[in-house]
């Protein structure tokens, strides 16, 4: 099984570029292990591998390309081992028919990789606000921590809670819950880096992950965020704030200890529920280098 997932994310580590390379490498071993054999043996179906590669990795032109390529080595090869006197006519025939084989194949590959990129993006993805799920999230903070620890550069992490959720759900409905929940994400999406990165964990709770990007930096992005979302939130009936902790490691080599994800995300929440007992729509942040 591990070995089995090996190769299939080696697989997926291939450019379209370096798909096509050795895809056509696996023709010409192919070829030359076919033209070697007796005619008896038949490896056309080891030229699928190829057509398989391509179309999985790359576009339908390059798998479409490889499916005829693939169709031609193989029906050369049987002609010139020209053990058969066959009319012409059926060497064609054959070469249309494995021709449409591979063709098939390729389609179908196509579609269902499309279909499995499509599922990933939706597990991934918070269906309400369009941003990262808690699961996404927390795998995106695992591998960004354990780059964190190996080169040492800033990391921060933010835990941030709707104000007055609540209140609207209760008062004006869930609808009208929902669309504060969007208009959150979309603040936050329109005020941050590219390379930061945005999740739901639940309920009305969000999370900010936010790579080499250090106490001040973070802390004056949320701001920003924070004031847009105010004057995004204004209204008699939908005082919408957010009370958010930002926790800031540095891995330096005199740290008493490496934080952990857990450690982090904790460490950033019960900064939050500070704000929130202290009255809410602030910001709180600690560098916890040292720790």
């Amino acid at each position: 099984m591990r070995r089995t997932k090996a190769f299939e994310s080696w697989i997926d580590r291939l450019s379209p570029a370096q798909a096509i390379l050795l895809g056509y490498g696996i023709v010409l071993l192919l070829a030359i292990a076919d033209y070697a054999i007796t005619i008896e043996v038949s490896v056309s179906i080891f030229y699928l591998i190829p057509v398989i590669l391509v179309a999985w990795r790359s576009s339908m032109r390059a798998a479409v390309l490889m499916c005829l390529v693939s169709s031609l080595v193989w029906e050369t090869i049987d002609i010139l081992h020209g053990t058969r006197d066959l009319a012409s006519w059926i060497y064609f025939w054959n070469f249309g028919a494995i021709s449409g084989f591979y063709l098939v194949v390729s389609v179908l590959l196509q579609r269902l990789r499309a279909a499995n990129r499509k599922l990933t993006i939706l597990s991934n993805i918070d269906p309400l606000t369009g941003v990262k799920n808690r699961r996404a999230f927390l795998e995106s903070l695992e591998i960004e921590i354990t780059r964190h620890r190996r080169n040492g550069q800033p990391l921060s992490v933010a835990f941030l809670d709707v104000d007055n959720l609540k209140q609207i759900n209760d008062t004006l409905g869930h609808q009208k819950g929902d669309q504060a929940l969007q208009t959150v994400a979309e603040v936050l999406r329109a005020h941050l880096r590219k390379s930061d990165v945005i999740g739901r964990l639940g309920g009305d709770e969000f999370a900010v992950l936010m790579p080499e990007t250090n106490g001040e930096g973070a802390f004056r992005a949320l701001s920003t965020a924070r004031s847009r979302m105010l004057e995004g939130m204004t209204g008699p009936a939908t005082p919408v704030t957010f009370s958010a902790g930002i926790a800031t490691g540095m891995c330096e080599a005199n740290a008493n200890r490496i934080l952990s994800l857990e450690e982090v995300l904790c460490l950033a929440d019960a900064l939050m529920y500070e704000v929130k007992r202290d009255g809410r729509n602030d910001i709180r942040q600690r560098d916890l280098n040292g720790i």
